[in-house]
């Protein structure tokens, strides 16, 4: 399968930067829902193992490799809806395929730190998803009615009281969201009719 050889060609590029033995990632089927078809590897040999076992399940031909961040404490979502950020939506997993729990803000203050570190998380992930948008629309002429934009938030490494903050995935068009204080249903409807 044409699978197999690509899957070659990642493992070898992906050994090239860190020994085997160290490489910790996540697989993942693109466009894959929540943690589904998401799977954690450490090392080489179970990376090819979960590669392989998405190629042989042949519902797709795309897989994501990437790097695993640990200590996350939680995600976040920034919706862009007709060209507006309009709101961030802070959630987490109580473990790896559960289903997300959606947090009002001061709930994720709690696990980030306080009020502060989720300004400053915000300080990062604002611009960052603001680029993220400007990157999307430079794709298509067309306009990008809905987008989203995932974010980890890890406890910090370098001693600050700043949340590490990673980009985790983008999303457009997608049904996935639940802005804070609106049933799933209406959030769903904002982002249909902007399509239209």
């Amino acid at each position: 399968r044409s699978a197999t050889s690509s899957c070659a060609g990642a493992l070898s590029n992906a050994t090239a930067l860190v020994a085997p033995q160290q490489l910790r990632c996540v697989a993942k089927l693109a466009c894959s829902w929540k943690s589904e078809g998401v799977v954690m590897c450490d090392g080489v040999e179970e990376l090819a193992t979960a590669l392989s076992q998405f190629a042989c399940e042949g519902e797709h031909n795309s897989y994501l490799v990437q790097e695993r961040i640990d200590d996350v404490l939680c995600e976040a979502s920034v919706y862009f809806l007709r060209g507006k950020m309009t709101g961030v939506r802070y959630y987490r997993f109580s473990h790896h395929k559960a289903p997300p729990e959606y947090m009002s803000r001061s709930c994720a203050a709690e696990y980030l730190g306080g009020e502060q570190a989720v300004l400053q998380a915000e300080e990062v992930m604002n611009p960052l998803a603001l680029q993220w948008y400007a990157w999307a629309k430079a794709q298509c002429s067309a306009s990008v009615p809905f987008m989203r934009v995932d974010f980890l938030l890890a406890k910090p490494t370098d001693g600050s009281t700043i949340p590490a903050v990673w980009t985790g995935e983008l999303s457009e068009l997608g049904g996935a969201v639940s802005f804070e204080g609106l049933s799933d249903e209406v959030s769903r409807k904002l982002v249909f009719d902007a399509v239209q």
